[in-house]
Protein backbone atom coordinates (compact mmCIF):
# COMPACT_ATOMS: atom_id res chain seq x y z
CA UNK A 1 0.00 0.00 0.00
CA UNK A 2 1.48 3.26 -1.07
CA UNK A 3 -0.50 5.33 1.37
CA UNK A 4 -0.18 4.05 4.93
CA UNK A 5 -0.39 7.12 7.07
CA UNK A 6 -4.08 7.93 6.98
CA UNK A 7 -6.55 7.48 9.80
CA UNK A 8 -10.08 6.49 8.97
CA UNK A 9 -12.78 8.03 11.09
CA UNK A 10 -16.31 6.77 10.73
CA UNK A 11 -19.32 8.75 11.82
CA UNK A 12 -21.96 6.67 13.54
CA UNK A 13 -25.24 8.47 13.80
CA UNK A 14 -26.97 7.69 17.09
CA UNK A 15 -29.63 10.39 17.41
CA UNK A 16 -30.60 13.83 16.20
CA UNK A 17 -27.55 16.09 16.37
CA UNK A 18 -25.31 13.43 17.93
CA UNK A 19 -22.44 11.57 16.29
CA UNK A 20 -20.13 8.96 17.74
CA UNK A 21 -16.56 8.61 16.47
CA UNK A 22 -14.33 5.60 16.33
CA UNK A 23 -10.74 5.40 15.10
CA UNK A 24 -10.62 2.27 13.03
CA UNK A 25 -8.96 0.53 10.12
CA UNK A 26 -12.28 0.63 8.29
CA UNK A 27 -15.45 2.71 8.63
CA UNK A 28 -18.17 1.43 10.94
CA UNK A 29 -21.87 2.16 10.67
CA UNK A 30 -25.00 1.83 12.74
CA UNK A 31 -28.67 1.04 12.16
CA UNK A 32 -29.90 4.23 13.74
CA UNK A 33 -30.77 7.31 11.76
CA UNK A 34 -29.76 10.95 11.81
CA UNK A 35 -33.33 12.23 11.88
CA UNK A 36 -36.48 11.61 13.87
CA UNK A 37 -37.61 9.01 11.35
CA UNK A 38 -37.66 5.46 12.70
CA UNK A 39 -37.80 3.77 9.32
CA UNK A 40 -34.29 3.32 7.94
CA UNK A 41 -35.61 3.56 4.39
CA UNK A 42 -36.61 7.16 5.06
CA UNK A 43 -32.95 8.18 5.02
CA UNK A 44 -30.74 8.17 1.97
CA UNK A 45 -27.44 10.08 1.94
CA UNK A 46 -26.44 11.42 -1.47
CA UNK A 47 -24.51 14.65 -2.20
CA UNK A 48 -21.83 16.16 0.01
CA UNK A 49 -19.87 19.43 -0.08
CA UNK A 50 -17.29 21.27 2.04
CA UNK A 51 -16.84 24.96 2.78
CA UNK A 52 -13.05 25.29 2.62
CA UNK A 53 -13.07 28.56 4.54
CA UNK A 54 -15.16 27.43 7.51
CA UNK A 55 -14.31 23.71 7.34
CA UNK A 56 -18.01 22.87 7.57
CA UNK A 57 -19.40 19.84 5.73
CA UNK A 58 -22.92 19.62 4.29
CA UNK A 59 -24.61 16.29 3.58
CA UNK A 60 -27.83 15.79 1.60
CA UNK A 61 -30.31 13.33 3.11
CA UNK A 62 -32.54 12.68 0.11
CA UNK A 63 -35.39 10.76 1.75
CA UNK A 64 -35.01 12.31 5.20
CA UNK A 65 -35.46 15.78 3.63
CA UNK A 66 -32.60 17.26 5.64
CA UNK A 67 -29.15 18.75 5.29
CA UNK A 68 -26.69 17.49 7.91
CA UNK A 69 -24.13 20.07 9.06
CA UNK A 70 -20.83 18.60 10.28
CA UNK A 71 -17.82 20.28 11.87
CA UNK A 72 -14.81 19.30 9.78
CA UNK A 73 -12.45 19.98 12.66
CA UNK A 74 -14.16 18.04 15.46
CA UNK A 75 -16.21 15.68 13.27
CA UNK A 76 -19.35 16.45 15.25
CA UNK A 77 -22.85 17.14 14.03
CA UNK A 78 -23.57 20.83 14.40
CA UNK A 79 -27.08 20.96 13.02
CA UNK A 80 -29.75 19.23 10.96
CA UNK A 81 -31.57 21.60 8.60
CA UNK A 82 -35.05 20.58 7.35
CA UNK A 83 -35.54 21.15 3.63
CA UNK A 84 -38.78 21.70 1.75
CA UNK A 85 -37.92 19.07 -0.84
CA UNK A 86 -35.76 16.02 -1.45
CA UNK A 87 -32.09 17.11 -1.24
CA UNK A 88 -29.96 15.35 -3.80
CA UNK A 89 -26.93 17.55 -4.45
CA UNK A 90 -25.23 20.39 -2.58
CA UNK A 91 -22.63 23.05 -3.34
CA UNK A 92 -21.11 25.91 -1.35
CA UNK A 93 -20.07 29.46 -2.13
CA UNK A 94 -17.27 29.99 0.44
CA UNK A 95 -17.20 33.74 -0.24
CA UNK A 96 -20.88 34.43 0.54
CA UNK A 97 -21.21 31.43 2.89
CA UNK A 98 -24.35 30.29 1.10
CA UNK A 99 -25.20 26.66 0.49
CA UNK A 100 -27.18 25.64 -2.58
CA UNK A 101 -29.26 22.47 -2.31
CA UNK A 102 -30.76 20.74 -5.34
CA UNK A 103 -34.04 18.92 -4.73
CA UNK A 104 -35.20 16.12 -7.01
CA UNK A 105 -38.85 15.20 -7.58
CA UNK A 106 -39.86 18.29 -5.61
CA UNK A 107 -41.84 21.47 -6.11
CA UNK A 108 -38.88 23.41 -4.70
CA UNK A 109 -35.99 22.99 -7.11
CA UNK A 110 -33.29 24.87 -5.17
CA UNK A 111 -33.06 25.57 -1.44
CA UNK A 112 -30.60 28.27 -0.35
CA UNK A 113 -29.10 28.15 3.15
CA UNK A 114 -27.27 30.90 5.04
CA UNK A 115 -24.19 29.17 6.43
CA UNK A 116 -23.91 31.61 9.33
CA UNK A 117 -27.36 30.77 10.69
CA UNK A 118 -28.08 27.35 9.15
CA UNK A 119 -31.43 28.68 8.01
CA UNK A 120 -33.10 28.35 4.61
CA UNK A 121 -33.22 31.96 3.40
CA UNK A 122 -34.59 31.47 -0.09
CA UNK A 123 -36.17 28.91 -2.39
CA UNK A 124 -36.51 28.64 -6.15
CA UNK A 125 -39.66 26.94 -7.39
CA UNK A 126 -39.31 24.46 -10.22
CA UNK A 127 -41.74 26.60 -12.21
CA UNK A 128 -39.20 29.43 -12.14
CA UNK A 129 -36.45 27.27 -13.61
CA UNK A 130 -35.63 27.87 -17.24
CA UNK A 131 -37.34 29.99 -19.84
CA UNK A 132 -40.69 28.19 -19.94
CA UNK A 133 -43.01 26.68 -17.33
CA UNK A 134 -42.44 22.95 -16.88
CA UNK A 135 -44.81 20.50 -18.48
CA UNK A 136 -46.70 17.89 -16.52
CA UNK A 137 -47.08 14.48 -18.12
CA UNK A 138 -47.51 10.81 -17.30
CA UNK A 139 -44.44 8.60 -17.55
CA UNK A 140 -44.67 4.91 -16.63
CA UNK A 141 -40.91 4.81 -16.05
CA UNK A 142 -41.23 7.11 -13.06
CA UNK A 143 -42.39 6.22 -9.57
CA UNK A 144 -44.91 9.07 -9.50
CA UNK A 145 -47.74 9.51 -11.99
CA UNK A 146 -46.86 13.07 -12.86
CA UNK A 147 -43.53 14.84 -12.94
CA UNK A 148 -42.05 18.14 -13.95
CA UNK A 149 -40.34 18.19 -17.30
CA UNK A 150 -37.60 20.20 -15.63
CA UNK A 151 -35.68 18.09 -13.16
CA UNK A 152 -32.59 19.68 -11.56
CA UNK A 153 -29.77 17.25 -10.83
CA UNK A 154 -26.44 18.86 -9.84
CA UNK A 155 -25.13 22.33 -8.94
CA UNK A 156 -21.85 24.22 -9.27
CA UNK A 157 -20.85 27.65 -7.94
CA UNK A 158 -18.40 30.23 -9.26
CA UNK A 159 -17.44 32.21 -6.14
CA UNK A 160 -15.69 34.88 -8.24
CA UNK A 161 -18.80 35.81 -10.23
CA UNK A 162 -21.37 34.64 -7.66
CA UNK A 163 -23.23 32.72 -10.34
CA UNK A 164 -24.74 29.32 -9.70
CA UNK A 165 -25.23 26.71 -12.42
CA UNK A 166 -27.85 23.96 -12.10
CA UNK A 167 -27.91 21.00 -14.47
CA UNK A 168 -31.33 19.87 -15.65
CA UNK A 169 -32.05 16.33 -16.82
CA UNK A 170 -35.00 17.53 -18.95
CA UNK A 171 -34.83 14.50 -21.21
CA UNK A 172 -33.65 14.33 -23.96
CA UNK A 173 -31.85 17.63 -24.58
CA UNK A 174 -30.79 18.75 -21.13
CA UNK A 175 -30.20 22.33 -20.04
CA UNK A 176 -28.48 24.57 -17.52
CA UNK A 177 -30.24 27.09 -15.30
CA UNK A 178 -28.15 30.12 -14.29
CA UNK A 179 -28.84 31.79 -10.93
CA UNK A 180 -27.62 35.18 -9.71
CA UNK A 181 -26.27 34.52 -6.22
CA UNK A 182 -26.68 38.12 -5.10
CA UNK A 183 -30.45 37.99 -5.59
CA UNK A 184 -30.99 34.22 -5.72
CA UNK A 185 -32.92 34.67 -8.94
CA UNK A 186 -32.86 32.75 -12.20
CA UNK A 187 -31.23 34.95 -14.83
CA UNK A 188 -30.59 32.64 -17.78
CA UNK A 189 -31.12 29.22 -19.32
CA UNK A 190 -28.56 27.42 -21.47
CA UNK A 191 -30.13 24.91 -23.86
CA UNK A 192 -28.99 22.66 -26.68
CA UNK A 193 -26.50 20.49 -24.80
CA UNK A 194 -27.55 17.51 -26.88
CA UNK A 195 -28.26 15.13 -24.03
CA UNK A 196 -29.59 14.92 -20.47
CA UNK A 197 -27.23 17.04 -18.38
CA UNK A 198 -25.98 15.74 -15.06
CA UNK A 199 -22.49 16.42 -13.70
CA UNK A 200 -21.47 20.08 -13.69
CA UNK A 201 -18.34 21.88 -12.48
CA UNK A 202 -16.88 25.39 -12.66
CA UNK A 203 -13.30 26.55 -13.03
CA UNK A 204 -13.36 29.97 -11.30
CA UNK A 205 -9.92 30.83 -12.67
CA UNK A 206 -10.94 30.52 -16.32
CA UNK A 207 -14.68 31.17 -15.79
CA UNK A 208 -15.60 28.07 -17.75
CA UNK A 209 -18.35 25.60 -16.93
CA UNK A 210 -18.17 21.92 -17.86
CA UNK A 211 -21.24 19.68 -18.11
CA UNK A 212 -21.19 15.89 -18.39
CA UNK A 213 -24.31 14.54 -20.10
CA UNK A 214 -25.48 10.94 -20.24
CA UNK A 215 -26.23 10.14 -23.88
CA UNK A 216 -28.48 7.10 -24.30
CA UNK A 217 -29.28 7.36 -28.03
CA UNK A 218 -27.43 4.68 -29.96
CA UNK A 219 -24.46 6.09 -31.86
CA UNK A 220 -25.12 9.70 -30.84
CA UNK A 221 -22.10 11.64 -29.50
CA UNK A 222 -21.70 11.59 -25.72
CA UNK A 223 -20.32 15.06 -24.95
CA UNK A 224 -18.85 17.22 -22.27
CA UNK A 225 -20.15 20.71 -22.98
CA UNK A 226 -17.91 23.74 -22.33
CA UNK A 227 -19.70 26.98 -21.45
CA UNK A 228 -18.32 30.53 -21.31
CA UNK A 229 -19.20 31.88 -17.87
CA UNK A 230 -19.07 35.49 -19.03
CA UNK A 231 -21.66 35.08 -21.78
CA UNK A 232 -23.31 31.83 -20.61
CA UNK A 233 -23.00 30.53 -24.14
CA UNK A 234 -21.85 27.11 -25.30
CA UNK A 235 -18.26 27.30 -26.54
CA UNK A 236 -17.75 23.74 -27.73
CA UNK A 237 -18.62 20.10 -27.17
CA UNK A 238 -15.95 17.55 -26.38
CA UNK A 239 -16.98 14.08 -27.54
CA UNK A 240 -15.91 11.48 -24.99
CA UNK A 241 -17.86 8.52 -26.40
CA UNK A 242 -21.12 7.49 -28.03
CA UNK A 243 -24.53 6.48 -26.75
CA UNK A 244 -25.25 2.76 -26.42
CA UNK A 245 -28.96 2.76 -27.22
CA UNK A 246 -30.26 2.49 -23.69
CA UNK A 247 -33.12 4.90 -24.27
CA UNK A 248 -34.74 5.01 -20.85
CA UNK A 249 -35.98 8.44 -19.78
CA UNK A 250 -35.60 7.67 -16.08
CA UNK A 251 -32.61 9.45 -14.49
CA UNK A 252 -32.02 6.94 -11.72
CA UNK A 253 -29.01 7.14 -9.43
CA UNK A 254 -27.23 4.48 -11.46
CA UNK A 255 -27.29 6.77 -14.46
CA UNK A 256 -25.25 9.55 -12.90
CA UNK A 257 -22.32 11.05 -14.78
CA UNK A 258 -20.14 12.92 -12.27
CA UNK A 259 -17.46 15.42 -13.20
CA UNK A 260 -14.66 17.15 -11.28
CA UNK A 261 -11.91 19.66 -11.98
CA UNK A 262 -8.48 20.66 -10.76
CA UNK A 263 -8.24 24.47 -11.14
CA UNK A 264 -4.48 24.36 -10.58
CA UNK A 265 -3.69 21.97 -13.43
CA UNK A 266 -6.79 22.97 -15.45
CA UNK A 267 -7.65 19.29 -15.95
CA UNK A 268 -11.25 18.07 -16.09
CA UNK A 269 -12.26 14.56 -14.98
CA UNK A 270 -15.48 13.54 -16.75
CA UNK A 271 -17.14 10.17 -16.32
CA UNK A 272 -18.15 8.30 -19.46
CA UNK A 273 -20.83 5.79 -18.48
CA UNK A 274 -21.54 3.32 -21.25
CA UNK A 275 -24.62 1.68 -19.73
CA UNK A 276 -27.16 1.88 -16.91
CA UNK A 277 -25.34 -0.59 -14.69
CA UNK A 278 -21.80 0.32 -15.65
CA UNK A 279 -19.27 -2.10 -17.11
CA UNK A 280 -15.61 -2.62 -17.90
CA UNK A 281 -15.73 0.00 -20.67
CA UNK A 282 -16.67 2.84 -18.32
CA UNK A 283 -13.90 5.40 -17.77
CA UNK A 284 -12.99 8.73 -16.29
CA UNK A 285 -11.91 10.82 -19.26
CA UNK A 286 -9.15 13.34 -18.52
CA UNK A 287 -9.57 16.57 -20.47
CA UNK A 288 -7.08 19.40 -20.91
CA UNK A 289 -9.10 22.53 -20.12
CA UNK A 290 -6.74 24.71 -22.16
CA UNK A 291 -7.27 23.06 -25.54
CA UNK A 292 -10.37 20.95 -24.72
CA UNK A 293 -8.67 17.72 -25.75
CA UNK A 294 -8.83 14.31 -24.12
CA UNK A 295 -5.35 13.47 -22.88
CA UNK A 296 -5.97 10.27 -20.94
CA UNK A 297 -8.62 7.90 -19.59
CA UNK A 298 -8.87 5.95 -16.35
CA UNK A 299 -10.82 2.66 -16.74
CA UNK A 300 -13.18 2.60 -13.75
CA UNK A 301 -16.91 2.73 -12.90
CA UNK A 302 -17.69 5.47 -10.41
CA UNK A 303 -20.50 7.29 -8.60
CA UNK A 304 -18.62 10.42 -7.51
CA UNK A 305 -15.35 12.24 -8.20
CA UNK A 306 -13.50 14.86 -6.15
CA UNK A 307 -10.09 16.50 -6.50
CA UNK A 308 -7.59 17.79 -3.96
CA UNK A 309 -5.75 20.48 -5.97
CA UNK A 310 -3.15 20.94 -3.27
CA UNK A 311 -1.91 17.36 -3.53
CA UNK A 312 -3.07 16.78 -7.13
CA UNK A 313 -4.98 13.71 -6.00
CA UNK A 314 -8.30 12.48 -7.40
CA UNK A 315 -10.75 10.45 -5.32
CA UNK A 316 -13.47 8.37 -7.01
CA UNK A 317 -16.19 6.32 -5.32
CA UNK A 318 -16.37 3.01 -7.15
CA UNK A 319 -19.65 1.64 -8.53
CA UNK A 320 -20.84 -1.22 -10.68
CA UNK A 321 -20.83 -4.98 -10.28
CA UNK A 322 -18.12 -5.34 -12.89
CA UNK A 323 -15.58 -3.09 -11.19
CA UNK A 324 -12.42 -4.98 -10.24
CA UNK A 325 -12.44 -3.87 -6.61
CA UNK A 326 -16.13 -3.52 -5.83
CA UNK A 327 -18.54 -0.77 -4.85
CA UNK A 328 -17.30 -0.54 -1.25
CA UNK A 329 -14.08 1.30 -2.10
CA UNK A 330 -12.76 4.73 -3.02
CA UNK A 331 -10.04 4.82 -5.65
CA UNK A 332 -7.05 7.10 -5.00
CA UNK A 333 -5.73 8.44 -8.31
CA UNK A 334 -2.41 10.22 -8.82
CA UNK A 335 -3.19 13.34 -10.85
CA UNK A 336 0.32 13.42 -12.29
CA UNK A 337 0.01 10.20 -14.27
CA UNK A 338 -3.72 9.33 -13.95
CA UNK A 339 -2.91 6.04 -12.22
CA UNK A 340 -4.89 4.38 -9.44
CA UNK A 341 -2.35 4.07 -6.63
CA UNK A 342 -4.47 2.82 -3.76
CA UNK A 343 -7.98 2.33 -2.36
CA UNK A 344 -9.81 3.48 0.74
CA UNK A 345 -12.09 0.88 2.29
CA UNK A 346 -15.71 1.27 3.36
CA UNK A 347 -18.21 -1.08 4.98
CA UNK A 348 -21.01 0.36 2.84
CA UNK A 349 -21.72 1.03 -0.80
CA UNK A 350 -20.09 4.41 -1.41
CA UNK A 351 -21.86 7.21 -3.24
CA UNK A 352 -20.53 10.77 -3.31
CA UNK A 353 -17.16 12.19 -2.24
CA UNK A 354 -15.84 15.63 -1.23
CA UNK A 355 -12.40 16.94 -0.26
CA UNK A 356 -11.21 19.75 1.98
CA UNK A 357 -7.83 20.75 0.50
CA UNK A 358 -7.03 22.79 3.60
CA UNK A 359 -7.08 19.77 5.91
CA UNK A 360 -6.68 17.10 3.18
CA UNK A 361 -9.69 15.30 4.68
CA UNK A 362 -11.89 13.17 2.42
CA UNK A 363 -15.62 12.79 3.08
CA UNK A 364 -17.71 9.96 1.61
CA UNK A 365 -21.46 9.32 1.77
CA UNK A 366 -22.92 5.82 1.85
CA UNK A 367 -26.53 4.70 1.80
CA UNK A 368 -26.48 0.91 1.49
CA UNK A 369 -26.81 -1.20 3.51
CA UNK A 370 -26.34 1.53 6.15
CA UNK A 371 -26.46 5.31 5.89
CA UNK A 372 -23.15 6.83 6.94
CA UNK A 373 -20.64 9.60 6.38
CA UNK A 374 -17.04 8.37 6.51
CA UNK A 375 -14.09 10.70 7.09
CA UNK A 376 -10.63 9.73 5.88
CA UNK A 377 -8.14 11.90 7.67
CA UNK A 378 -4.86 12.52 5.86
CA UNK A 379 -3.59 15.21 8.22
CA UNK A 380 -0.04 14.56 9.41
Amino acid sequence: MKILYFLIISLIVLSVGTLFFILSSSPLTNNQNPTKNTDAEKNYFTGIAVNDNSNIVYVADFMGKNILVLDGQTNKTLNIIPINGNPWAVSVNPVTNKIYVINRNSQIAVSIIDGSTDKVVNEIDVRDMGTQPPEMSFNPMRTQEKYYKIEPMEVAVNPNTNKIYVSDWNYPDGGITVIDGSQDKVIDKILGLGGPSYGIVVNPRTNKIYVDSFQSVLGKPYNVTVINGETDKIMTNITIGVGNGDASTNPQGLRISPIALNPTTNLVYAYYRTSITGNDFDSIMVINGTNNRIIDKIPISVNGIAVNPRTNTVYATISGENSMVGSFDIAIIDGKNDTIIDHLKSDNVVFDVAVNPTSDSVYVTSNSPKNSVSIYDFRR
